[in-house]
């Protein structure tokens, strides 16, 4: 013991007898000089740490993990050596998550201790446990971490838990999602690899946030040390695990897409998750979006709810953009009824004005007389489903996709000279605009073809 203005400090205390000073210096700062006479009386070595450490948190002292796990140590061997009351004061002290993190030292000798206990000290344990683990859970204070530990501890004093884990899962998930780092300390690691149904609740719940902001669930892997193992099938949250691939962007949505071991034919939420981390809060360029169409067709963004980033995207993009136009008719075909009125009538007219190089005619259907037929209902790029140049996951395949789009490396002009001159029965006639507008606005108007004449 060291008091200040007393001369100069001493050497501060190495190996086994620095945990026994600061553990002496908790219980002499705590006003519990008698546990010093009391310690005596116990078997032990001099200045060992454990029988101190083990009245002292028997009397409500706080010590760190390392005293904690002497004491634990202590106690297995010598409960003898303790009355009842004491004992079990000590247990219930190491059960519950004290101020500082619990060590991998600290839980292994509380479980050894735990063991150790007669039936009747066990199950007077767990029942004072669990009102203590269902006010954990209802306090929207508490650390997300404590209803965990409290369920560890609850766990191995053999207390039937199961309909207490969907709440603790809940709450842990949470925590995990909006404070990764905070969250996710070696309690909770030991937690989830101690409890494999608290992991399974919490990573589904985890997956079901992923999806709805799926740029928190990147970071929650690029702050953490959580990784999912291989069978766990949880598509948003491999696609968060994984990231955004370096490269081209649209490449960069099929590998994610991969990665998630779902169709988004099966599951379109899975498209939308790989966009948004793709992209997140940007828009594709005009060619990348309708690459997305040809790729994956109009339903599967319908359903998915995409269809809006690209609208954004035929909406926001450079007026010189030569993929512009040709998007802005897409995207009123397929989507003409779910578009807003104000967006409706900015691709409108759009879809009707000339790119850079050369006028852009609408879709015959669209531009040409009420009585013309429309596309055909078996149009993949209508319907997404797949045709005969469809690769294995049921998609058609890339090369099969950028041959249906126009890029511009491919327009057949070579930099720097002028386009061909366009017939004149290309050009937009006069009165085609009306005529479009009725159709995508009046009876049936969701942008869908025509049927065609008799």
């Amino acid at each position: 013991m060291y008091e200040a203005g007393r001369g100069p400090a001493p050497e501060v205390p190495r190996g086994p007898a620095a945990l026994w000073a600061r553990t002496a210096a908790a219980v002499w700062s705590a006003g519990r000089a008698e546990l010093f006479a009391q310690v005596r009386r116990l078997p032990g070595e001099p200045y060992a740490a454990g029988p101190l450490a083990a009245l002292a948190l028997a009397a409500g002292v706080p010590l760190g993990s390392a005293a904690r796990a002497a004491a634990a140590e202590w106690a297995t061997g010598h409960g003898d050596a303790l009355d009842g009351v004491p004992l079990r004061a000590l247990a219930g002290v190491l059960l519950r998550p004290g101020g500082e993190p619990r060590g991998a030292a600290e839980a292994a000798a509380s479980e050894r201790l735990l063991a150790s206990l007669d039936t009747g000290a066990r199950d007077g344990l767990a029942a004072e446990l669990e009102p203590e683990l269902r006010a954990a859970l209802a306090d929207p204070e508490a650390e997300p971490a404590a209803p965990a530990l409290l369920l560890v501890s609850a766990t191995a004093l053999g207390a039937d838990t199961a309909g207490l884990l969907p709440q603790a899962a809940r709450k842990l998930a949470w925590g995990l999602f909006t404070d990764p780092e905070g969250a996710c300390g070696e309690e909770v690691r030991a937690a989830l690899a101690e409890l494999p149904a608290l992991r399974a609740l919490v990573l589904d719940r985890l997956d079901s946030l992923a999806a709805g902001d799926p740029p928190a669930g990147e970071r929650l892997f690029a702050r953490t040390a959580l990784r999912l193992g291989a069978a766990e099938a949880l598509p948003h949250l491999r696609m968060c695990a994984l990231g955004r691939p370096a490269g081209d962007r649209v490449v960069a949505l099929d590998a994610l897409l991969r990665e998630a071991g779902v169709s988004p034919y099966a599951e379109p939420l899975a498209l939308r998750t790989g966009m948004r981390l793709v992209w997140d809060e940007g828009v594709p360029s005009p060619v990348e979006a309708r690459l997305l169409l040809a790729t994956t067709g109009a339903p599967v963004h319908r359903r998915a709810g995409t269809w809006e980033l690209l609208a954004r995207t035929a909406a926001e993009a450079p007026a010189a953009d030569p993929e512009a136009p040709e998007l802005a008719a897409e995207v009123l075909r397929h989507f003409g009824e779910e578009l807003p009125a104000e967006l409706r009538e900015r691709l409108l007219e759009r879809a009707e004005t000339p790119s850079a190089g050369a006028r852009q005619e609408l879709p015959a259907w669209l531009s040409q007389e009420a009585d013309h037929a429309g596309p055909s209902s078996e149009d993949p790029a209508r319907t997404g489903r797949p045709t005969e140049d469809t690769s294995r996951t049921g998609r058609p395949t890339r090369d099969a996709a950028r041959a249906a789009v126009r890029l511009p490396e491919a327009s057949g002009v070579a930099p720097g000279t002028e386009p061909p001159p366009q017939a004149p029965h290309d050009r937009p006639r006069r009165g085609r605009l009306a005529r479009l507008r009725g159709r995508l606005t009046g009876p049936g108007g969701r942008g869908e073809p025509p049927a065609a004449a008799d």
